[in-house]
């Protein structure tokens, strides 16, 4: 299906946004884990911008080094819910150029009535409410977690020793600012320096 404009043409790409909501749809309810995901969303080769944007989205949800089920925060299950809904509608992405307040609670639509009328329009879309004991769940930490920690605790100290030897030398070098004034105002400038 596409949808034309003036200038432009914008390819909605039906199939491969339907496969990739359900998916994620299977992921939020942890039918599926990561590695499953991530196989289906990344072997996904669309012209489509909304599905490439909604995939970088997705894929911030989930580790790619170890297998898990999704352990979203409130916040993290409604977003998705909110990427299934752009994916399962016609809607197209527009990227802006001006700074605007976000907020965060409906990104990326602009607004609740707009949620609600993208809502009325999709069929049998239906959002389950979100389950606490569900996604309390704690991923464990992998060979990269550890080797994060390891680099930051050895090399803190050398930033710290590099930053406190930047300070000493600046204490030694002296500011001098030429300011242009009167012969009175330089010796007033003098008195107030100098106390």
């Amino acid at each position: 299906m596409l949808n034309t404009n003036k200038d432009n043409i914008v390819e909605i790409d039906r199939y491969n946004r339907d496969k990739v909501a359900n998916f994620l749809e299977k992921f939020i309810h942890q039918e599926i884990d990561n590695f499953e995901l991530d196989d289906v969303i990344f072997g996904i080769d669309s012209n489509d911008k909304l599905l490439k944007w909604a995939i970088r989205q997705i894929w911030t949800f989930y580790d790619d080094f170890s297998e898990h089920k999704a352990s979203l925060s409130k916040e993290g299950y409604n977003y998705l819910y909110r990427l299934m809904l752009l994916l399962k509608s016609d809607c197209t992405i527009k990227e802006y150029t001006k700074k605007r307040y976000i907020d965060l609670s409906i990104y990326p639509f602009n607004s609740k009535k707009e949620i609600f009328k993208i809502r009325k329009k999709i069929k049998n879309f239906k959002k389950l409410p979100y389950n606490h004991a569900k996604y309390d769940v704690e991923i464990e930490p992998t060979f990269f977690d550890y080797y994060h920690r390891f680099i930051y605790i050895a090399f803190f100290p050398i930033a710290i020793f590099f930053e406190l030897l930047n300070i000493f030398f600046s204490l030694f070098k002296k500011n001098r600012i030429k300011i242009r004034c009167t012969k009175w105002e330089k010796y007033i400038m003098i008195i107030f320096l100098n106390l």
